[in-house]
């Protein structure tokens, strides 16, 4: 486990249309504590991912962890920021394509809940997730748009 770390997620914009991508970017910063007071060192790009927000179905597009962050929790941070914003918005589900053969990142969604939902032949599996109920009853609309 990395100590003096903060991992934060950013993300832009706060107010979007019916329908928008978002980018969540996750960035950490170091704390050197051997400074009085502690310093705040020079935030590093740790990951992102696309969230494409859809009425009925959302898409997580291009998750990324750098490599030396993986393992971490960067990864299921954002993907769950994304499940919170679709549910947010009013999705129902939270969907994503995996390569085919792409073992690693399958058992990483899975364990976040996503379920296979269909098979291409020689081709990518899309895989979705059943976001809350009644997210459609959630939704805080002002006019055409949704804040986030």
């Amino acid at each position: 486990m990395i100590q003096n770390f903060a991992v934060e997620i950013h993300e832009l914009p706060t107010e979007v249309d019916d329908i928008a991508e978002i980018k969540l970017v996750a960035m950490m910063t170091r704390f050197d504590a051997t400074k009085q007071p502690a310093a705040i060192m020079a935030p590093l790009f740790v990951g992102c991912v696309g969230l494409h927000l859809g009425e009925r179905s959302s898409c997580i597009r291009q998750l990324f962890v750098a490599p030396k962050f993986r393992r971490l929790g960067v990864g299921r941070r954002l993907v769950e920021r994304c499940c919170q914003l679709a549910d947010v918005y009013g999705s129902e589900t939270l969907g994503l394509q995996l390569a085919p053969n792409n073992e690693g990142a399958w058992q990483f969604y899975k364990r976040l809940g996503f379920l296979v939902a269909y098979e291409y032949q020689d081709g990518p599996q899309v895989c979705c997730k059943q976001l809350s109920a009644n997210s459609a009853a959630s939704r805080e609309t002002s006019g055409t748009r949704v804040k986030l």
